[in-house]
């Protein structure tokens, strides 16, 4: 089970401190994402079949690379999301009942 933060005033100014820092990452993460859909939207309207223009490996690169930042924004709005319940950013959830062996 995950550990409670400590509800002192100092570890509260510390994860509203990390709060603002992951939410200004996720925000820039979140404009990456919109580059690179428009980059992924610009090389496919780019292509063209019947003078044998293809760019499906850059395509697939970034819709690669949009997935990683997918991921990235999702791992940060869970943090967030620890850090509003009180719980430590860095707390593993240890075994349950009845794996003690």
């Amino acid at each position: 089970m995950p550990r409670p933060r400590n509800g002192a005033a100092s570890g509260s100014e510390d994860a509203g401190a990390r709060i603002a820092e992951l939410a200004a990452e996720l925000e820039e993460l979140t404009a990456r994402k919109l580059a690179v859909e428009a980059e992924v939207k610009r090389l496919r309207a780019a292509e063209d079949p019947a003078g044998g223009i293809f760019h499906h490996r850059e395509i697939f690169a970034k819709s690669q690379e949009k997935l990683v930042l997918e991921v990235e924004m999702d791992l940060r709005r869970k943090r967030i999301r620890r850090l509003e319940l009180g719980y430590a950013e860095d707390a593993a959830p240890g075994p349950g009942p009845g794996l003690g062996f």
